[in-house]
């Protein structure tokens, strides 16, 4: 039996059971037939297909080997010029297997063929914030507002550029950062999204934006794009990168572009607030390797100054780590040294503490 929907896709709880019932009843029916049933995690109980025998797994990352094969495959498919195909497929490869936060994207299929799509026409970017940019602008033209506005014909199609998309998502990544689970989750609820979206148009002056907010939310619950609807009126982007991505570029472009926040704010009540929270380690370094490099080396300089003895001096640590992601590093040379000196610091401390140790 094949379907290309989820179980999470049937939206009221009774409608679902009523699924489910049906699913127990055809397996009655009919034994011999392999039954296969999908879910996303979200608002999904297993009780019921538990009781009826299903053996339950979730889905795993692509490992090293399956992402060679995805990649001859993908390339195999796609290209008609043999030497081109190699080529392409091995810089790709090559790419992946040289760098770690590439290679750690690319173990998602959804992101690993837009690297692939990507690498056709450029090689990949160095930094991730440009990798993750140039993903989310193909995910976002996938999102045609404009045709599913025509298509509702009660509304006058209004052009939303990649630039409105992308503003809206910073906004909806900043909110789920704020919220109850932060960082740590990946969810937010269809009201509060739309409530989002509907403001975001109404300060662009859209006609009717609560009727359009209402077309473009219904466009995610059909189709995955950059969002995607996870079942029980709940939606997400479509992995965790790209809510770390537009939570980083709210928080640059308030730095940068509205001044809403100056550096002393970024780094305290961003910064501060956060670095011993790993979930925000990655948004944090996406800030650093975004904003100009003096200002990134004044961040590093206020995380060296923290008081990191009783998180066993994580925050020298996550300042090196930072300090990677530096545009131009050249230009902070006084902040490289001042780590350095740091670090030294650290060795001699703990060698200290090791002779006290072993005195006592």
């Amino acid at each position: 039996m094949a379907n290309g929907h989820g179980l999470d896709e049937v939206f009221e709880p009774g409608k679902r059971e009523d699924v489910i019932t049906d699913i127990h009843r055809f397996t009655n029916t009919y034994p011999k037939v392999r039954v296969i049933v999908t879910s996303r995690v979200i608002g999904y109980k297993p009780q019921r297909l538990r009781d009826a025998e299903f053996r339950h797994v979730m889905l795993q990352d692509l490992d090293s080997k399956q992402i060679k094969t995805f990649i001859e495959h993908w390339h195999e498919l796609t290209f008609t010029d043999q030497a081109d195909k190699v080529r392409k497929r091995e810089r790709l490869q090559k790419a992946i297997n040289t760098s770690s936060p590439i290679r750690q994207l690319a173990q998602n299929p959804l992101l690993l063929t837009m690297m692939a799509i990507l690498n056709r026409n450029q090689e990949l970017p160095r930094d991730r914030s440009e990798l993750y940019n140039q993903s989310s602008r193909l995910l976002l033209h996938r999102w045609d507002v404009e045709r599913a506005l025509l298509e509702d014909n009660r509304l006058d199609p209004k052009t939303i550029d990649y630039q409105d998309k992308q503003q809206m998502l910073g906004k909806v990544a900043d909110f789920m950062q704020g919220n109850q689970a932060g960082l740590a989750g990946n969810l937010i609820s269809a009201e509060d999204l739309e409530r989002i979206i509907f403001e975001e148009l109404k300060l662009r002056e859209v006609t009717n934006p609560r009727a359009v907010a209402k077309v473009m939310i219904n466009q995610l619950r059909t189709r995955n794009f950059i969002l995607c609807f996870m079942g029980a009126d709940y939606y997400a982007f479509v992995h965790r990168t790209f809510l770390e991505y537009f939570c980083a570029w709210e928080f640059v472009r308030k730095f940068e572009k509205t001044q809403k926040i100056d550096l002393e704010q970024l780094q305290t009540q961003v910064f501060g607030q956060h670095w011993r929270d790993e979930s925000w380690h990655e948004v944090l370094r996406l800030i650093v390797g975004m904003i100009d490099s003096r200002k990134a080396g004044e961040i590093i300089e206020y995380l060296i100054a923290q008081y990191g003895e009783s998180n066993r001096f994580g925050n020298l640590f996550l300042a090196a780590d930072f300090l990677s992601e530096v545009r131009n590093r050249y230009e902070i040379k006084s902040t490289d040294t001042t780590l350095l000196n740091r670090v030294k610091d650290l060795i001699n401390y703990d060698q200290n503490s090791w002779r006290g140790d072993k005195s006592s």
